[in-house]
């Protein structure tokens, strides 16, 4: 099928044509559109007309749309956190495929050629330059739609590619990396790499974590002061349950998969608590605002990684735990004398209003009603008004609902 710009669109998927980009001082993105106007306009046209499709659930109508959207290098961003919620994976690999294509080109017309080499300016810090955010979510993208049933071969392509050019992992692809190494078996190369995020010797040089696939992993313990950093000041959750993953599958019930399973039941105990009472599989990552170690990182964890969880074996020797199990039980609120604890998890009700108590019985939640109503009520207030993310646990958001009609209104009012 051929596109408004008279092509098919198989050319934009293979050959990237650079000759009407324009550039300053080198970099592209500086210059405001980086194709000229009347190409400027008519991607974005049809990137909107690919949103109001994609909303009227006509994906391949949408899908062809984004495609001649691709002719502008800017609407990349958009498209990429669009595609990851297309219900056809092959289609919507296909698609950020042809995005990664043209981002790649984008950045080696900007920064130069060998813009991905070690030895580059910016390796290994690539989200600090403004052009490369539309490379860095198609890749995020990717590992997305693997991780719901897309390629994972891809998806572990993806990841790799983004932690070696962006060391410190703004975009949190190495939570996306582990897992899928997971699920593709590759159980000591997802161990090392969780060993290396988790050991804070490799803050002073992140560069050390690239060599993941490297080196063999350790297979010892945590030291006590690594375990007790992650206790306190991180919310790991997601790298010491894939390692306790990884060191069950290679080890058994190993002291190191116990420790991990154990270290990061104690961080978020709500994780193990939903796995380990059957709660369905979250169907997409969870995009508010969010706490750090709460139920918001739970619910990205489960959705990452509670299918490999729910295996029989892996789910049986997590329950058989003593440790596991007496870290997740919930303990009565009211604190007249009542210490009663869960016998199984999620035996006791929780407050209704700020899901932050619990109790035994509702003699217990309405003898500590007077207590808990002003906590109840600031902590309401607290969650109500957040508009921005503390943090995210993942990078994409979602797509928007947009009114073509507007757009063109403006679009009629600009002077090119």
């Amino acid at each position: 099928m051929a596109c408004t710009c008279g092509h098919s669109r198989d050319d934009h998927t293979f050959e990237v044509n650079t000759s009407q980009w324009s550039t300053a001082d080198g970099y592209a993105w500086y210059e405001g559109p980086v194709v000229d106007g009347n190409t400027h306009l008519n991607a974005w046209r049809d990137f909107v007309t690919g949103v109001q499709l994609f909303h009227a659930r006509e994906f391949d109508h949408s899908r062809d749309h984004f495609v001649d959207a691709l002719r502008d290098p800017d609407n990349i961003v958009d498209i990429a956190d669009v595609a990851a919620y297309f219900p056809d994976k092959a289609k919507a690999m296909s698609l950020l495929e042809r995005a990664r294509k043209i981002g790649r080109a984008y950045l080696r017309y900007g920064l130069g050629a060998d813009c991905f080499e070690v030895d580059a300016p910016y390796y290994g810090r690539l989200d600090s330059v403004i052009g490369s955010q539309g490379y860095l979510k198609t890749l995020l993208a990717m590992a997305r739609v693997a991780v719901d049933g897309g390629d994972i071969k891809k998806g572990i392509d993806a990841s790799s590619e983004s932690l070696r050019l962006c060391q410190d992992d703004s975009l949190g692809q190495r939570h996306m990396l582990t897992t899928l190494l997971l699920k593709a078996g590759r159980y000591a190369e997802a161990l090392r790499l969780c060993e290396y995020w988790l050991d804070p010797l490799y803050d002073a040089d992140p560069g050390e974590r690239t060599r993941w696939s490297m080196n063999p992993p350790s297979l010892e313990p945590f030291a006590d002061s690594v375990v007790e950093c992650h206790k306190v000041e991180t919310g790991a959750v997601c790298e010491l349950l894939n390692a306790a993953l990884a060191a069950f599958r290679m080890l058994g019930d190993c002291e190191l998969a116990r420790q991990c399973l154990r270290v990061g039941s104690e961080v978020n105990p709500l994780v193990m608590k939903k796995i380990l009472t059957r709660f369905k599989r979250p169907r997409k990552p969870y995009y508010r605002t969010r706490d750090i170690k709460q139920r918001e990182d739970a619910h990205d964890y489960r959705w990452l990684a509670q299918d490999m969880w729910m295996q029989r074996d892996v789910w049986e020797w997590a329950l058989n735990d003593e440790q596991v199990f007496k870290l997740i039980r919930r303990v009565c609120t009211h604190d007249d004398g009542c210490d009663i604890c869960e016998a199984t998890p999620f035996e006791f009700k929780e407050c209704s209003g700020c899901k932050r108590a619990f109790y035994c019985s509702f003699e217990c939640q309405r003898g500590h009603w007077r207590d808990h109503r002003v906590v109840c009520q600031v902590t309401q207030e607290y969650f109500q008004r957040r508009d921005v993310p503390t943090y995210k646990f993942l990078g994409l958001n979602r797509p928007a609902k947009v009114d073509l009609n507007a757009i063109n209104d403006q679009f009629d009012d600009w002077q090119w």
